[in-house]
């Protein structure tokens, strides 16, 4: 993972982040909200590529214990909760 010490960032900018991060309020699905592998998901959205063959994707990351987030369904708090807590992330580009 990047960590702080692996790029500049304005101390400011890094305040608003820790800021955000410490008010980060887990969702209320708690499979999402304890989830440590995330697979990211953009089926949901209709302007974006997609992956031909995602669901049979889903079915074998959810044997590894990967969970199904739409970001896009999160509000942001919740975003930087679940992405926070995550030991893997991985998504489509």
């Amino acid at each position: 993972p990047i960590m702080a010490t692996d790029f500049w960032a304005m101390p400011e900018v890094v305040q608003v982040a820790r800021s955000a991060l410490a008010k980060a309020k887990p969702p209320t699905n708690r499979r999402l909200a304890n989830a440590k592998r995330i697979y990211a998901s953009r089926r949901n959205i209709w302007h974006t590529r997609h992956l031909h063959n995602e669901s049979e994707l889903v079915n074998r990351l959810a044997k590894l214990d990967f969970v199904e987030v739409f970001p896009g369904e999160l509000s942001y708090a919740e975003e930087m909760h679940v992405f926070s807590n995550a030991e893997i992330v991985i998504g489509p580009f």
